[in-house]
């Protein structure tokens, strides 16, 4: 009986989704998320490390997961990335492919179709100044302990 690395032609194949739809469109698309390039990238990794007997590094038309795109998936396992970065390329390669350890933060689960809620970061920060701009309307300036700057004050955020 053959041994799986027999069986199958190559040990792991990866598909990184390069769809693309017009711009503006609703769900996105991967490669507007910069997937081209980054199919690229992980592709020359693949060969600079050797793996390119065992390891296939495909483009894929669209798999159906837009919004959290770019994505890919691997086989045999079926394991779906989401990965923004050479280094998300570079720590799938480490770990999931050489390593046989899957990368948790960047997995996406089964039947998953939107991002996960993140934690906005909390900030430890000083009241400077309390001023009255009208009857009901107190201005509060807020400033880092150390006086650093502050970071972009994303939409959304709360103040608590």
């Amino acid at each position: 009986m053959p041994s799986a690395s027999q069986s199958h032609h190559y040990d792991i194949h990866v598909f990184c989704c390069i769809n693309e739809r017009a711009p503006g469109h609703p769900r996105g698309s991967c490669t507007a998320r910069g997937s081209q390039a980054l199919q690229a990238y992980m592709k020359a990794q693949g060969k600079a490390l050797g793996l390119g007997s065992r390891v296939r590094i495909n483009k894929s038309g669209c798999l159906e997961r837009c919004e959290l795109g770019p994505t890919m998936v691997i086989y045999p396992e079926g394991v779906w990335y989401t990965y923004n970065s050479e280094a998300d390329i570079d720590e799938i390669l480490e770990h999931h492919v050489l390593g046989g350890e899957r990368v948790e933060r960047l997995l996406l689960e089964p039947g998953q179709t939107r991002p996960r809620p993140t934690d906005p970061p909390r900030l430890t920060l000083q009241v400077a100044d309390v001023s009255l701009t009208a009857p009901a309307v107190k201005r509060f300036v807020l400033r880092s302990p150390d006086d650093t700057d502050l970071p972009a004050y994303p939409a959304g955020a709360h103040i608590d």
